[in-house]
């Protein structure tokens, strides 16, 4: 029995268990696993697995980036999905953020962009800033500029107004996790 746990201690550790690595600029494994995973199981085809590309062991270069998105030091996750028709569409492209968090990831972002997403500080708060397609503003506005900023008791996204002034329409906000996504990761 206790060989059987330190067998299983020696492999979690060798695996890369733990989550985050503060120092380096190296994605955590397990969001290696979580984009490869996504990015290998489009092709699935139970009629015939052999009808897809060479599986991916690695995510392709600048799908995973780090970048410290809210000051603390410490290097949050940003996952800009391939441009395929797998993660983009009339709405824009997927990306993902993750906020580093301890030893652990919390998802703060979740959702189609078009031209890409920014952050930014604030009046000392970390902001998250975007284009949108005009469906997400419930109005007339062909150009929709969408922020959220972070709020760090909760480690979550609340609306703000964007650069330039736009605001959420009164009818109803747009969470930063995009419900077609819940419920898949």
């Amino acid at each position: 029995m206790i060989r059987t746990l330190f067998a299983t201690a020696a492999v979690l550790a060798l695996t890369g268990c733990a989550m985050v690595d503060q120092a380096g600029t190296k994605p955590p494994a397990g969001l290696n696993w979580y984009v490869i995973s996504q990015l290998n199981d489009f092709y699935n085809d139970p009629e015939d697995p052999t009808n897809r590309p060479p599986l991916l062991s690695a995510p392709p270069e600048g799908v995973v980036s780090a970048v410290d998105v809210n000051g603390d030091g410490a290097n949050d996750w940003v996952v800009k999905w391939p441009d395929s028709s797998q993660f983009c569409g009339t709405g824009g492209c997927r990306y993902t953020v993750y906020l580093t968090h301890g030893q652990n990831l919390v998802r703060l972002f979740d959702r189609q962009v078009f031209d890409g997403l920014t952050f930014s500080m604030v009046e000392g708060e970390a902001r998250f800033e975007g284009r949108f397609h005009h469906g997400t503003c419930n109005d007339e506005r062909e150009e929709c500029r969408l922020a959220w900023g972070l709020d760090p008791a909760t480690r979550t996204l609340v609306p703000r107004a964007s650069a330039n002034g736009d605001r959420y329409a009164v009818t109803g906000g747009q969470a930063p996790i995009d419900p077609i996504w819940e419920g898949e990761n």
